[in-house]
């Protein structure tokens, strides 16, 4: 398990790297420069970050058909054909996992929102690295959820999906803003050599954090509304 983990973490962070080229130059960088199109910089800047995009890609489909990535995808599915997770010498281990799942997504989605309120707790003050470490519960929250969707009926389970997607939207806008920050302090800066690629960097920079600042001045509201709504699972 800790290998597979190992190598599910590498090959997750070589498919992030690119996954965020794409969205900086897609949907933030190409957003700027369709609302002021006066500024010719976010022009050539998206136009070095769709390059490096490129680049990523062709290295990232190297990747996936190299060594390493086809014996992780034959490890991992010899693990589940052979139910690897058991262990021999653990004999009330097949009555743990004879659990109802009903009861393991009602204990694993409560111990999921208690890690969200302890996170959430004094929003207001909270610092960039705590609003991280909440958006991180939340997204852990979510995929719970929506894993667990089919227990439950559609009529408990939507009013508190609907009202998490809501929150999650403002920490859409916290990690681009520090997508954008991380990419951009490395020093390979696309567009570092064009003058005006440069001017861009700091509109780039400085757009998404005041856009993360608005959209973190409802959060309060949106968890308030969040932490009023039924938990489903009890």
């Amino acid at each position: 398990m800790a290998r597979l983990s190992d190598d599910a973490k590498w090959l997750g962070q070589e498919v992030g790297s690119l996954r965020d080229l794409d969205v900086v130059a897609h949907d933030i960088v190409a957003r700027e420069a369709t609302l002021h199109p006066d500024e010719p910089g976010l022009s050539a800047l998206g136009e070095a970050l769709r390059r490096q995009a490129g680049e990523r890609r062709d290295h990232v489909r190297t990747l996936l058909i190299g060594a390493r990535a086809q014996a992780f995808l034959i490890d991992l599915a010899q693990f589940v054909e052979t139910r690897g997770w058991l262990v021999s010498a653990d004999f009330a281990q097949t009555e743990r996992l004879a659990v109802p799942v009903i009861d393991l997504a009602q204990s694993g989605l409560s111990k999921c929102w208690k890690k969200v309120s302890k996170a959430a707790h004094g929003l207001e003050t909270l610092t960039v690295e705590q609003r991280h470490a909440l958006r991180k519960e939340l997204k852990k929250l979510r995929y719970a959820v929506e894993f667990f969707v089919p227990l439950f009926p559609s009529k408990r389970l939507d009013p508190f999906l609907k009202r998490l997607k809501r929150l999650q939207t403002v920490f859409g806008s916290l990690n681009d803003a520090a997508t954008v920050r991380d990419m951009f302090a490395t020093p390979e800066l696309p567009g570092v050599s064009h003058p005006a690629a440069q001017r861009a960097v700091g509109w780039v920079l400085g757009a998404s954090q005041a856009r993360a600042e608005f959209d973190w001045s409802k959060a309060r509201a949106l968890w308030r509304d969040l932490q009023e709504t039924r938990l489903f699972w009890k």
